[in-house]
């Protein structure tokens, strides 16, 4: 248990050794100034990138809408109604269902 301690204690002593010889050099103001530079520039062409993406996907979905009204009116027009009856039910259901378990407990 001795030759334990007495090991623990020089692997101790001598990182504290090997630590006191490290010297630290904090970054400097330049450092800081450059990273948020370069930061900011990659926000820029990530945000330049989705923002074309973006209304690459509306013009694709603009398009086809328009594509479908010109060929495909009375499709639509029932695709429509569907969609509306479908999420009007789906809204009064999960209305309904919370006012009962609110009137449960």
């Amino acid at each position: 248990m001795e030759e334990k301690n007495k090991s623990e204690k020089k692997i101790v002593e001598a990182l504290y050794k090997m630590e006191s010889t490290i010297k630290e050099q904090p970054p400097t103001v330049q450092n800081f100034e450059h990273l948020i530079v370069k930061v900011q520039a990659e926000q820029k062409q990530k945000l330049i990138k989705e923002l074309f993406i973006f209304w690459f996907i509306s013009l694709f979905i603009l398009f086809i809408v328009i594509w479908g009204y010109a060929h495909f009116f009375l499709g639509l027009l029932f695709l429509q109604a569907i969609i509306i009856i479908g999420g009007l039910s789906y809204v009064l259901y999960t209305r309904r269902s919370q006012q009962m378990r609110n009137d449960v407990s």
